[in-house]
């Protein structure tokens, strides 16, 4: 830690190699470096596989604590051949307000095909007010994960979520 009476800076990384569990085997890396209010955290696993397939992890964040919030700029991984991505940075705070700013994801196969797209944004706290939209979820992408499964179809969801916490009744809708 730089500075630690005046502006406080870190500069950490902790390195893992030959991880072998689960059926998971490879390496892996978290990172912290920079002041309290502009540190960017980063996390990674790879190379690396799960079952034989490849598996990855790729993430990077930027964090500003006096002001609550952790701006998740790059989430990329993958997984027994689906890959997750985040479409563009999205701010999650934290505190006396909770909540996300935008968070975009696509879920799809590492082959190519239609991604299922998932948006979320609005607060959780300190009332409940969330939305968020799944379109174009397929059992296709179950299907690393359950071998043999025989389903067909597409799902698509929206969800308006509306509380007060100090309110005795919930509504959501």
């Amino acid at each position: 830690m730089r500075d630690p009476a005046g502006k406080p800076a870190v500069d950490l990384s902790l390195k893992l190699g030959g991880i072998a569990a689960q059926g998971i085997t490879g390496s892996a890396h978290l990172g912290a470096r920079g002041p309290l209010d502009a540190m960017v955290l980063d996390a990674g696993v790879g190379p690396a596989s799960w079952g034989g397939k490849p598996l990855s992890l790729a993430t990077e964040a930027l964090l500003d604590v006096p002001d609550q919030k952790v701006t998740l700029r790059r989430l990329n991984a993958t997984a027994r051949g689906e890959n997750l991505k985040l479409q563009g940075p999205a701010v999650l705070t934290y505190g006396a307000t909770m909540g996300v700013d935008h968070l975009r994801a696509t879920l799809g196969a590492v082959t190519g095909g239609e991604n299922a797209v998932l948006d979320i944004k609005g607060h959780i706290k300190p009332t409940l007010t969330l939305n968020a939209d799944l379109r174009n979820l397929t059992p296709a992408l179950a299907e690393p994960f359950s071998p043999g499964l025989r389903a067909q179809g597409v799902v698509s969801a929206s969800a308006a979520l509306r509380a007060h916490w100090l309110s005795r009744m919930v509504r959501l809708t």
